[in-house]
């Protein structure tokens, strides 16, 4: 699949700036961030075949994020919107999907000036019940894996952004190891969210077979999972990853190498490997 680069304009400036947030002020959203952040769901529910998301404001928003969970109540919420999936869906393509339909709506939060927090486990503490009690989600069907609130959070400067040493988490030829673009993309992915900050795969990097002046070059970045037996309804180290995916794509997008946006191929490799890929096609 590839994610259009209209969908991915201004977002790789938020990825500096991704933090976690629990409390918010309950101020609403101007008229512009909101129009901006539901036409561009709308976007990408066009984009992503197995997830999708659905707007929850007002009213439903606070009473969805006021139920106790298991990170604590999140306070102050107005606006957020909640990553809906097939429950008959392929897995782990549906994990993700909905990671990375949810961590491209978090950044274009975050260049509109907004703060945000994953959500996950919903289907079991209860605030998926707001939804499907008023419709927005067909109980049959659909499941709902997580929420993404967004708003003004009440300090925000601060931000949880625990994550592993480079050297545990990129796997590349010792020639790769300083390459400029290997240290641009893996910082990048380093900056993405996971669950209990667990990081749950490694970024693989490697390189052409043609090697230039400057030493060889990017062919493909794989995020690999590691124990993907984890992955559930509710909770995934696929999704996770899909996560990570985004960041990936974003950074590579701004590469030297990559001189047609559009050409960024995300493929899966499932089985032995366990990994989301990243190629550069040569032709659309």
């Amino acid at each position: 699949m590839r994610v259009p680069k209209t969908l991915c304009e201004g977002l790789v400036g938020a990825i500096p700036k991704r933090c976690s947030w629990r409390r918010y002020t309950g101020e609403d959203l101007s008229e512009y961030q909101k129009e901006s952040l539901k036409a561009y769901s709308t976007d990408l529910n066009k984009v992503f075949k197995y997830a999708r998301l659905q707007i929850v404001e007002g009213e439903m928003a606070k009473t969805a994020m006021t139920s106790p969970i298991g990170i604590g109540v999140i306070r102050g919420i107005v606006f957020c919107a909640a990553v809906v999936v097939n429950k008959d869906s392929p897995r782990p393509e549906t994990d993700i999907e909905a990671g990375m339909i949810g961590q491209l709506f978090i950044l274009k939060a975050i260049s509109l000036d907004l703060q945000n927090v994953w959500i996950g486990a919903v289907n079991i503490l209860g605030q998926s019940k707001v939804l499907r009690k008023s419709g927005l989600v067909n109980c049959e069907t659909e499941s709902i894996i997580a929420f993404l609130p967004v708003g003004h959070a009440v300090n925000p400067e601060y931000g949880q952004t625990r994550r592993p040493p480079l050297e545990k988490f990129l796997v590349c030829p010792p020639s790769m190891q300083n390459n400029p673009d290997v240290q641009i993309v893996a910082n990048a992915v380093l900056r993405s969210p996971s669950a209990l900050n667990r990081m749950p795969y490694k970024l693989i990097v490697k390189p052409t077979e043609d090697v230039n002046v400057g030493g060889p070059s990017i062919a493909s970045i794989q995020l690999n999972v590691f124990n993907s037996a984890a992955s559930g309804s509710y909770l995934s180290h696929w999704l996770d990853a899909g996560i990570g995916a985004v960041h990936a794509l974003l950074a590579f997008q701004t590469l030297d190498i990559c001189t047609n946006k559009d050409a960024i191929e995300v493929s899966y490799l499932l089985g032995n490997e366990n990994a989301i890929t990243l190629t550069l096609q040569t032709h659309n």
